[in-house]
This record gives structure tokens, C-alpha cells and sequence, in this order.
């Protein structure tokens, strides 16, 4: 009969514990990335103090490749600002292709998402840029931060979170964005 040694047996107890926290680190950031929805991302008690009686245009640029993962699509964040600016009728209408009587941009320059963590906190940066069409005068121009921490709380898996986080830094910096728009005297 083979007798156990028991620094041996304590040798393997330890790795045993010093592996378990990076397994489970790796299932609680693991599973499959999904892009963020736009539905997800349209802010809904934005306070509309003044509603414009023209009509805008929008142009989306500086997002990720929509086929990217977790990154925020041109695509998805023009659906997201066009539904907002709709549902609240902050301006007449929103014009696609060519007319309306302003041009509003808004313009990517960030967005930084955590490679793991329990609280994930995504921040971005949108630059915005409201013009005239008619002259191409520049209106209203701002950078605008935002930020939104997703808990484990609200998903497991990590890559949910960071979805979810994605999700909220979008809707709040669209929520800002259209109070800064509300209060214009244009």
C-alpha cells in the first residue's frame, strides 16, 4: 500500500486554489459577445424644454465597424438618436438623404470598454455638431463625456456587461446632448 506524502497532498490543495480564482474569473467574463441594441441606447425621460419646429438631418461617424462585437456601430447609434429625437419631437422631423433644415453630427471620438472586472464601466466621447443648412453655419459644437457601470447584479456573464454598460454611456450621452439641444434659441 502507497502512502501519502502530506506536503505533497498540500502541494496540490494550493495549486488547486490558486488555479479556482482564475477559472472562475474566466466564466464569469466569458460567453458571447453581442453588439449593443439600439433600442437599448435611446434615452427616455430626456426633459424637452424647447422643441424645434425644423426639420434635421443627421450624419454618424467615428463608430466601430458594425460587425465589430461589443463596439457602438454608426448604424446603431443614427437608429438610436433618430428614435429619440422622434418619440421626443425635439425637432419637427428627421430628415434622411439630402434636405432638412439643420445638420446634426455627432462624431465618435471614444469609447473605452473594460477587458474584464465585476463593475464594468464604459466611458465615451461624442463630439456634436449642429449646423445650418442653409448657410452651413455652425450652430451649437460640444464634446460631450458620458459614462455608464454595469453590475454583476444586473448580468452574470461579463461580456453582458460590458454590453450593457456600452449601452448606458450611449443613452446618457444622446440624453445630454438633446437637453443641450433643448435649451438652443435657434
Amino acid at each position: 500500500m502507497k502512502t501519502l506524502d502530506p506536503h505533497a497532498f498540500a502541494r496540490r490543495v494550493l495549486r488547486g486554489m490558486c488555479a479556482a480564482p482564475l477559472l472562475g474569473a474566466l466564466f464569469l467574463a466569458g460567453g458571447c459577445a453581442s453588439p449593443p441594441t439600439q433600442q437599448a441606447m435611446v434615452p427616455t425621460n430626456v426633459a424637452i424644454g424647447k422643441k424645434h419646429p425644423e426639420s434635421v438631418r443627421l450624419t454618424v461617424a467615428g463608430g466601430a465597424d458594425a460587425a465589430s462585437g461589443l463596439g457602438v456601430s454608426n448604424e446603431a447609434l443614427e437608429a438610436a438618436l433618430t428614435q429619440a429625437i422622434s418619440e421626443s419631437k425635439l425637432f419637427l422631423q428627421v430628415v434622411k438623404g439630402k434636405g432638412g433644415d439643420f445638420v446634426l453630427t455627432a462624431n465618435v471620438f471614444s469609447v473605452n470598454q473594460p477587458m474584464f472586472g465585476m463593475a464594468m464601466t464604459v466611458k465615451m466621447e461624442v463630439g456634436w455638431t449642429l449646423k445650418r443648412a442653409s448657410d452651413d453655419k455652425t450652430v451649437w459644437q460640444e464634446g460631450i463625456r458620458s459614462e455608464h457601470t454595469s453590475t454583476p447584479g444586473e448580468a452574470f456573464a461579463g461580456v453582458t456587461r460590458v454590453r450593457l454598460a456600452t449601452e448606458g454611456a450611449v443613452k446618457n450621452n444622446i440624453a445630454e446632448a438633446m437637453s443641450k439641444l433643448a435649451a438652443l434659441a435657434l
